[in-house]
């Protein structure tokens, strides 16, 4: 690629210094975690919103510029229009509360929140009992049985986790909880943390609910992609990509061109190929993201109302967030499936979380 800049020798893996072994690069997820993703954000940032970063497109077409366009939608629908526009500047960073006092207090009560969430959630029943249970019922509601247990093959694969974390899976459940200062010796909290098994029992239920998410579109998309499945069967599969990880008409356009293979079999430009091939990745990953948040939830602001994500309603409901969140996706879910007469999923989402109710207090008893 032109844009990469060469590098200099590689130095070894390893070096041996006074008989000790020495790692020579930094290869956890952790070490470049923020800066990976601060770096995704701002690139996501640049790309839809260019005029934010004053950027000019110089290919494609003209960008109609982002404030422009939310202007225009205040003034079509002022009631909507200052809805989108509040949550977009949040999103962005662009929104504050202008008393500085409120701020304060809020970032204390967030700290004081944080600290009791991570005591509260430290038995071991939390994670490895109700948090497994429950998420694993979210997803079986989500998907065929037939790719949840698929899924289940998939999350042995080590490059397969590697790729879900590299897309900021892992940063979704717990972030909410583990915004605690320094100066409040976070790790001393975190060994309370650690004994509810909350964050394996989160990224398990986060792996899981992608791999099974991303299995189920792929059948979805073979749909649309083969010419020998029926037209209702396509009309299906059209409508459960939209509803169910929120793809747009173009999106679910390319990939019934394209299918599972990409651009595999295709003559194209190299522009044309790398651009196909990009399109496609974003859309598997908003496959797999929202495969994770649409049945294990979402506490960011992003997914919450707009009241419950202030600087003083935010730490005040915690647990209440979570909470909507899986109320939010189970009705979702729930109308998805009448929709497209998945009956037997009702009866799932009907039943699985009984069935955890009655491991949940076997347990306890």
């Amino acid at each position: 690629d032109s844009f990469f800049k060469g590098r200099k020798d590689k130095l070894p893996e390893f070096i041996t210094f006074e008989g000790k072994k020495i790692e020579m690069y930094e290869s956890k997820y952790e070490a470049t975690k923020s800066y990976g993703l601060g770096v995704a954000k701002a690139l996501a940032t640049i790309e839809y919103f260019p005029d934010i970063y004053d950027v000019t497109r110089k290919f494609g077409a003209k960008h109609a510029g982002t404030e422009k366009m939310l202007n225009e939608l205040v003034d079509k629908s002022p009631e909507h229009g200052h809805i989108v526009k509040h949550i977009v500047d949040r999103q962005l960073g662009e929104y504050q509360t202008r008393d500085a006092l409120v701020n304060d207090i809020g970032a204390a009560m967030n700290q004081a929140s944080s600290i009791f969430a991570k005591t509260a959630l430290s038995f071991p029943t939390s994670g490895w009992v109700k948090n497994l249970g429950l998420g694993q019922a979210q997803t079986v509601g989500f998907t065929r049985l037939s790719d949840y247990f698929g899924s289940m093959i998939d999350v042995m694969d080590a490059g397969f986790r590697r790729d879900l974390r590299m897309t900021g899976q892992q940063e979704v459940g717990l972030r909410h909880i583990s915004d605690i200062s320094p100066k409040l010796a976070p790790k001393f909290w975190d060994l309370f943390f650690k004994l509810g098994g909350m964050r394996p029992s989160e990224n398990i239920n986060r792996y899981i609910s992608s791999a099974s998410g991303i299995r189920y579109a792929n059948r979805e998309v073979d749909a649309l992609h083969y010419k020998n499945f029926s037209e209702k069967r396509k009309y299906k599969a059209r409508g459960r990509l939209k509803d169910k990880f929120f793809l747009d008409d173009a999106q679910v356009d390319l990939k019934a061109k394209y299918g599972n293979n990409g651009v595999t079999g295709h003559e194209l430009s190299s522009f044309e190929k790398r651009k196909v091939i990009r399109e496609l990745r974003n859309i598997d990953q908003q496959i797999a993201t929202y495969a994770h948040i649409n049945t294990q939830g979402a506490t960011t602001a992003l997914f919450q109302p707009i009241w419950a994500s202030g600087p003083l309603a935010k730490p005040l409901t915690l647990f209440k967030r979570m909470a909507f969140s899986a109320s939010d996706n189970i009705l979702r879910n729930i109308k998805t499936a009448y929709k497209y007469g998945e009956y037997g999923r009702l009866v799932t989402i009907g039943l699985a979380p009984i069935g955890v109710g009655y491991y949940i207090s076997a347990v306890n008893n």
